[in-house]
Protein backbone atom coordinates (compact mmCIF):
# COMPACT_ATOMS: atom_id res chain seq x y z
CA UNK A 1 0.00 0.00 0.00
CA UNK A 2 1.38 3.38 -0.99
CA UNK A 3 0.94 6.28 1.40
CA UNK A 4 1.07 9.74 -0.11
CA UNK A 5 1.65 12.66 2.23
CA UNK A 6 1.71 16.37 1.46
CA UNK A 7 5.18 17.81 0.92
CA UNK A 8 4.91 19.99 4.04
CA UNK A 9 4.29 16.94 6.22
CA UNK A 10 7.26 15.05 4.81
CA UNK A 11 9.49 18.12 5.12
CA UNK A 12 8.44 18.54 8.77
CA UNK A 13 9.13 14.85 9.49
CA UNK A 14 12.55 15.06 7.83
CA UNK A 15 13.41 18.15 9.89
CA UNK A 16 12.34 16.38 13.10
CA UNK A 17 14.51 13.36 12.29
CA UNK A 18 17.52 15.55 11.46
CA UNK A 19 17.07 17.53 14.70
CA UNK A 20 16.81 14.32 16.76
CA UNK A 21 19.88 12.84 15.09
CA UNK A 22 21.87 16.03 15.74
CA UNK A 23 20.83 15.93 19.42
CA UNK A 24 22.02 12.32 19.76
CA UNK A 25 25.33 13.11 18.03
CA UNK A 26 25.89 16.16 20.27
CA UNK A 27 25.16 14.09 23.39
CA UNK A 28 27.60 11.38 22.32
CA UNK A 29 30.28 14.01 21.72
CA UNK A 30 29.73 15.56 25.17
CA UNK A 31 29.97 12.15 26.85
CA UNK A 32 33.16 11.29 24.96
CA UNK A 33 34.70 14.65 25.83
CA UNK A 34 33.90 14.10 29.52
CA UNK A 35 35.58 10.68 29.49
CA UNK A 36 38.67 11.75 27.70
CA UNK A 37 37.55 10.34 24.40
CA UNK A 38 37.12 6.71 25.36
CA UNK A 39 35.12 4.60 27.81
CA UNK A 40 36.77 3.71 31.12
CA UNK A 41 35.76 0.64 33.08
CA UNK A 42 33.94 1.19 36.36
CA UNK A 43 36.07 -0.25 39.24
CA UNK A 44 34.54 -3.01 41.36
CA UNK A 45 34.17 -2.21 45.05
CA UNK A 46 36.65 -3.97 47.34
CA UNK A 47 35.37 -7.06 49.12
CA UNK A 48 33.68 -6.32 52.40
CA UNK A 49 35.13 -7.60 55.68
CA UNK A 50 31.80 -7.41 57.45
CA UNK A 51 30.28 -10.75 58.37
CA UNK A 52 27.04 -10.03 56.47
CA UNK A 53 25.26 -12.71 54.55
CA UNK A 54 26.03 -12.84 50.81
CA UNK A 55 22.40 -12.21 49.89
CA UNK A 56 22.27 -8.88 51.71
CA UNK A 57 22.87 -5.87 49.49
CA UNK A 58 26.23 -4.31 49.92
CA UNK A 59 26.08 -0.54 50.21
CA UNK A 60 28.28 1.20 47.71
CA UNK A 61 30.65 3.88 48.76
CA UNK A 62 30.63 7.08 46.80
CA UNK A 63 33.45 7.28 44.32
CA UNK A 64 36.23 9.60 45.16
CA UNK A 65 36.55 12.58 42.92
CA UNK A 66 39.21 11.95 40.36
CA UNK A 67 40.91 14.70 38.52
CA UNK A 68 39.43 14.74 35.03
CA UNK A 69 39.58 17.08 32.16
CA UNK A 70 37.32 20.04 32.71
CA UNK A 71 33.95 19.47 31.15
CA UNK A 72 33.00 22.17 28.75
CA UNK A 73 29.65 23.76 29.24
CA UNK A 74 27.04 22.20 26.98
CA UNK A 75 26.24 24.29 23.95
CA UNK A 76 23.04 26.26 24.13
CA UNK A 77 20.02 24.36 22.88
CA UNK A 78 19.27 24.70 19.21
CA UNK A 79 16.55 27.23 18.46
CA UNK A 80 13.13 25.82 17.75
CA UNK A 81 12.37 25.50 14.05
CA UNK A 82 10.08 28.23 12.77
CA UNK A 83 6.41 27.31 12.99
CA UNK A 84 4.90 25.84 9.87
CA UNK A 85 2.28 28.08 8.34
CA UNK A 86 -0.98 26.27 7.80
CA UNK A 87 -2.30 27.13 4.37
CA UNK A 88 -6.04 26.51 4.07
CA UNK A 89 -7.24 24.33 1.22
CA UNK A 90 -8.88 26.23 -1.64
CA UNK A 91 -12.65 26.14 -1.93
CA UNK A 92 -14.26 24.28 -4.82
CA UNK A 93 -14.77 27.51 -6.71
CA UNK A 94 -11.16 28.58 -6.20
CA UNK A 95 -9.91 25.15 -7.28
CA UNK A 96 -12.05 25.32 -10.44
CA UNK A 97 -10.64 28.75 -11.30
CA UNK A 98 -7.09 27.52 -10.75
CA UNK A 99 -7.67 24.51 -13.04
CA UNK A 100 -9.21 26.74 -15.73
CA UNK A 101 -6.24 29.13 -15.57
CA UNK A 102 -3.80 26.24 -15.91
CA UNK A 103 -5.69 24.87 -18.92
CA UNK A 104 -5.65 28.29 -20.58
CA UNK A 105 -1.90 28.67 -20.11
CA UNK A 106 -1.25 25.16 -21.47
CA UNK A 107 -3.17 25.76 -24.71
CA UNK A 108 -1.22 26.93 -27.72
CA UNK A 109 -2.37 28.12 -31.11
CA UNK A 110 -2.16 24.62 -32.62
CA UNK A 111 -3.58 22.72 -29.65
CA UNK A 112 -7.01 21.13 -30.02
CA UNK A 113 -9.84 23.02 -28.46
CA UNK A 114 -13.57 23.48 -28.58
CA UNK A 115 -13.94 24.21 -32.27
CA UNK A 116 -17.07 23.35 -34.25
CA UNK A 117 -17.53 23.68 -38.00
CA UNK A 118 -21.13 23.64 -39.23
CA UNK A 119 -21.85 23.13 -42.93
CA UNK A 120 -24.69 24.93 -44.73
CA UNK A 121 -28.09 23.52 -43.77
CA UNK A 122 -28.83 22.93 -47.49
CA UNK A 123 -27.02 23.64 -50.75
CA UNK A 124 -27.15 27.31 -51.75
CA UNK A 125 -27.99 28.53 -48.23
CA UNK A 126 -25.12 31.07 -48.16
CA UNK A 127 -26.41 32.78 -51.30
CA UNK A 128 -30.00 33.12 -50.03
CA UNK A 129 -31.32 36.28 -48.41
CA UNK A 130 -33.17 36.31 -45.07
CA UNK A 131 -36.80 36.30 -46.42
CA UNK A 132 -36.04 33.26 -48.63
CA UNK A 133 -34.58 31.35 -45.68
CA UNK A 134 -37.54 32.28 -43.46
CA UNK A 135 -40.01 31.00 -46.12
CA UNK A 136 -38.18 27.69 -46.32
CA UNK A 137 -38.03 27.37 -42.47
CA UNK A 138 -41.86 27.58 -42.27
CA UNK A 139 -42.11 24.14 -43.92
CA UNK A 140 -38.96 22.62 -42.38
CA UNK A 141 -38.80 20.18 -39.45
CA UNK A 142 -37.11 20.86 -36.07
CA UNK A 143 -33.80 19.20 -37.05
CA UNK A 144 -33.32 21.56 -39.99
CA UNK A 145 -34.23 24.55 -37.80
CA UNK A 146 -31.60 23.46 -35.23
CA UNK A 147 -28.91 23.25 -37.93
CA UNK A 148 -29.92 26.72 -39.20
CA UNK A 149 -29.55 28.12 -35.65
CA UNK A 150 -26.05 26.60 -35.31
CA UNK A 151 -24.99 27.84 -38.74
CA UNK A 152 -26.37 31.37 -38.29
CA UNK A 153 -24.82 31.83 -34.82
CA UNK A 154 -21.36 30.96 -36.12
CA UNK A 155 -21.65 32.90 -39.41
CA UNK A 156 -23.92 35.88 -40.12
CA UNK A 157 -26.11 35.84 -36.94
CA UNK A 158 -29.17 37.39 -38.62
CA UNK A 159 -31.78 38.06 -35.91
CA UNK A 160 -34.76 37.52 -38.21
CA UNK A 161 -33.48 34.12 -39.36
CA UNK A 162 -32.67 33.04 -35.78
CA UNK A 163 -36.15 34.12 -34.62
CA UNK A 164 -37.79 32.17 -37.45
CA UNK A 165 -35.70 29.09 -36.58
CA UNK A 166 -36.90 29.23 -32.98
CA UNK A 167 -33.81 30.53 -31.26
Amino acid sequence: MTLRLPKKVTDFAATAVRTSLQFVEDTVERVRAGRGGEARPVPEPPPSRDPTPASAPVPRRPRAATPEAPVAAPPPPAPDPPPIAVVPEPTRGQAARIRAERRETEQTEGSPGPEIHVDEPWPGYASMNAPEIIDRLRVSDDAVKAVVVLYERSHRARKTVLRAAGA
